[in-house]
């Protein structure tokens, strides 16, 4: 789950350097999870959309303007992440009025 393989082609679940990272750090726990919700929210809306048929989306803008802090980016994760969700419920709210 969180063993990915770097450029050099060691795993992160190895020892580097006499020191063991098993565990990821709580800031890259805190991403993975946002990122599985993130992806569970798409794969909601995706099969609404194909059980229901696809409403307008609003096209918004992303900002990839300057670089962040890692404690910035995560707020920001989390924000979009919420968005995502929020529109996932929406979608499924959709999905019942539809069938019931």
């Amino acid at each position: 789950m969180y063993n990915a393989t770097t450029t050099a082609g060691n795993y992160l679940g190895q020892a580097v350097q006499g020191i063991a990272l098993d565990e990821p750090s709580a800031i890259n726990a805190a991403s993975y999870a946002l990122e599985e919700a993130r992806s569970l929210a798409i794969r909601v809306e995706d099969m609404v959309n194909r059980l229901c048929g696809a409403t307008p989306q609003p096209v918004g803008q992303t900002d990839q303007g300057k670089a962040v802090s890692i404690l910035s980016g995560l707020r920001q994760d989390a924000g979009r992440t919420v968005d995502m969700i929020r529109n996932a419920q929406g979608q499924l709210n959709r999905l019942e009025r539809e069938v019931m």
